[in-house]
């Protein structure tokens, strides 16, 4: 149960206390998307490419936005194999605004970057309003160092998403 006595809203002191490890966070998965998630295609450009079972999500919402239903391709059987029902529909939204085939996932590659930046600033300002500037600081750099987290982050999944909820909870 949060603490009656802590105030909602805490100014952050200074954006340089965050800024640090903003940056390391950004370019740590910036270098997982570049090591992981980007291919050369052989006859040029790039693909972008996410985990696994984000590319199956990826799939149902490509059949989605094309007028196919929940499904894993046009014509195929109705299941449900998809992980998580709303990450799906906000992928939907990316391919109805035209982001499909190779760059498809660019966007989603994308959001994970935005919400690792997001988790560094809530882990500070939570880490301040618990224990002070040294806590929040600390906080911030745990978050944006620490790998599985960020690599979570840039895999295509919701994972970053919920983190940020979780630690915005004051």
């Amino acid at each position: 149960m949060p603490n009656p006595d802590l105030p909602i809203f805490v100014p952050v002191k200074s954006w340089r206390s965050w800024l640090g490890p903003l940056i390391v966070g950004e370019v740590l998965g910036l270098l997982i998307i570049g090591i992981v998630h980007v291919v050369p295609k052989p006859e040029g450009g790039w693909r972008f490419m996410l985990i696994d079972d984000a590319m199956i999500s990826m799939c149902y919402a490509r059949s989605l936005a094309e007028g196919c239903g929940w499904v894993w391709y046009c014509g195929a059987e109705r299941v449900q194999g998809y992980t998580n029902f709303l990450w799906t529909l906000y992928m939907t939204f990316w391919h109805f605004l035209g982001f499909s085939g190779d760059i498809g996932a660019l966007p989603i590659l994308l959001t994970g970057l935005i919400t690792i930046g997001m988790q560094v600033y809530w882990l500070y300002r939570l880490g301040e309003v618990v224990g002070g500037g040294a806590i929040g600081r600390m906080s911030a750099w745990v978050g944006a160092v620490f790998f599985p987290l960020i690599r979570w982050h840039v895999s295509g999944m919701e994972t970053g998403v919920l983190a940020v909820l979780l630690s915005s909870y004051e």
